[in-house]
């Protein structure tokens, strides 16, 4: 699970983020399952493994090196240091060419598919140059706050509100940065009310299957923190016919390219300058993996009946116990249940220990969340965020 994949396809430098990415890697062991192999960037007691196996996930079993012969490679998305890196592994690989798969998860690629599909956020400019960038600027004149965003990179990484043309212009040596990492799309800010998403797999032989549609929540500036999977979810249910409208062309420009593998497409729902609901459909292609696959397969095996949260909570607002046995006291009645299939399990390990440092905390903790209803669903989403804040 290489997590900086976004990062590295811009040539941006990700040094001061680099153990906290490393420390999710364990997540793509819940991709898996027995039988497969998870190769880890962090350290994780056996404890850990001991307490996801007892809610009935089979995960992948994790590895650090060595050899891989015999297995397929599969890669969060695939880049120059991840073939490398699982080529030295000697496992097998088939995956797609990597000029294709940086030019897919270009924005550049999305801003081109928008256009010729009336998809995407109105007004949204993809700009070359600091002139294109000026030029954008007064085509949208009318339209402030206006929002900058790099070619390369997810979850607000990047982005720049800009409330006015004398704002963007001291913004512009910040701007230029980021045009020397492959452009930058600028776009109307929207009042966005929820956000969206499509994944689907494409088979090396083009064909598209494994539609899936699941609500995600995030920050005002795009920061991912949650994904909501439900049984019947009446906003995201209104705009599924729409989205999948405009998901397929989307998915035939990744088939022509020659791009195959995993894929998600973000949209939101935003109310316009009149006030009017409206839908900003694909404003967003990821060709890789994303956390909704994660969320998935683990939804499949403990929970397929239930609404579920998969809930990504900073370790700056989460105090967590140093072993289970404290985690089971404080988490208490909470703790999932199999046999109800509800309450919640920690999918990230209580510590993770990175190169020669001492284990602590991740970065991000992952809590997945499960229940009968939205409504008792996020009832025990804010008694967890509670229960470990009160300790810190």
């Amino acid at each position: 699970m290489n997590a900086l994949f976004d990062l590295e396809l811009g040539g941006f430098s990700f040094k001061g983020v680099k153990q906290s990415t490393a420390e999710m890697s364990v997540l793509f062991s819940l991709a898996g399952s027995a039988g497969d192999i998870v190769l880890l960037d962090t350290s994780v007691p056996q404890e850990y493994w001991e307490y996801l196996h007892s809610f009935g996930l089979d995960t992948a079993d994790p590895i650090y090196k060595g050899s891989l012969q015999g297995y397929e490679a599969v890669s969060w998305g695939w880049d120059e240091s991840s073939r490398k890196r699982l080529s030295e592994t000697g496992a097998l690989l088939r995956c797609p060419d990597l000029s294709i798969v940086k030019k897919c998860n270009s924005r550049l690629f999305c801003s081109e598919i928008n256009s010729q599909h009336g998809s995407g956020v109105p007004g949204s400019v993809f700009c070359h140059t600091r002139k294109d960038f000026f030029a954008a600027l007064d085509s949208l004149s009318q339209s402030y706050p206006v929002v900058v965003k790099p070619a390369f990179g997810g979850s607000g990484f990047g982005f720049i509100n800009l409330a006015s043309f004398e704002q963007a212009r001291s913004a512009s040596a910040r701007v230029d940065s980021l045009i020397a990492h492959g452009g930058v799309v600028v776009e109307p800010w929207c009042d966005r009310t929820c956000d969206l998403s499509t994944s689907v797999t494409i088979s090396p032989e083009g064909i598209a299957g494994s539609y899936r549609h699941q609500r995600f929540l995030a920050n005002r500036h795009g920061a991912f923190f949650a994904i909501l999977l439900s049984p019947a979810d009446p906003v995201l249910d209104k705009y599924i016919p729409l989205m999948e409208k405009h998901v397929k062309p989307a998915v035939d420009e990744l088939i022509s390219a020659g791009y195959f593998g995993p894929a998600g497409f973000d949209s939101f729902v935003y109310n316009d300058r009149g006030g009017t609901e409206k839908l900003a459909p694909v404003i967003e292609i990821n060709a890789r993996f994303s956390m909704s696959d994660i969320a998935h397969a683990v939804r499949n095996r403990c929970a397929p009946g239930s609404y579920c949260l998969l809930r990504m909570i900073s370790r700056n607002r989460c105090f967590l116990p140093e072993n289970y046995k404290e985690f089971f006291d404080v988490i208490g009645e909470y703790s999932f249940s199999l046999s109800k299939q509800s309450g919640c399990i920690l999918l990230t390990p209580l510590r993770t220990g990175y190169g020669n440092n001492l284990p602590v905390e991740p970065s991000r903790n992952a809590f997945f969340i499960s229940a009968e209803s939205m409504e008792k669903l996020f009832e025990i989403d804010s008694c967890i965020q509670n229960l470990f804040a009160e300790r810190k």
